[in-house]
């Protein structure tokens, strides 16, 4: 991938705005070590995937831990608590709602994309 990369140490709650042109990005949140929360968009074939996989202690993973939706992304609003991520893509034109227990070591948030807009708001 090309274009921006940032890697930021985030506090336990937050919220993020990602504002993009369509193209492709990867999104690791609650990123400690090799654990994290990915949230990949490939403007190829028209995929978002959020993947839990590796995003702290497992748990319902028979459930699966990876979901994709055929989707084109342009925005991203993410809310991020100890133990719940919630995604609203495009406005709410798709939503997720993830558990997730991540280590409770410092945690950081990764992009690597296209050039885009991140904002992002912290709370007690």
């Amino acid at each position: 991938m090309s274009g921006t990369s940032i890697d930021a140490v985030t506090p336990e709650r937050y919220e993020l705005e990602l504002k993009t042109d369509g193209s492709d990005f990867t999104l690791d949140l609650l990123q400690v070590g090799d654990e994290s929360l990915v949230i990949r968009y490939d403007a190829k074939v028209g995929e978002l995937t959020i993947d839990r996989t590796h995003a702290g202690e497992p748990f319902a993973t028979e459930y699966g831990t990876t979901r994709t939706k055929a989707i084109t992304v342009t925005s991203l609003h993410v809310f991020v608590d100890s133990s719940s991520v919630e995604c609203f893509v495009n406005d709410g034109e798709a939503v997720a709602t993830l558990r997730v227990f991540p280590s409770e070591l410092e945690k950081k948030l990764r992009y690597e994309g296209a050039t885009a807009t991140l904002t992002g708001w912290t709370y007690q």
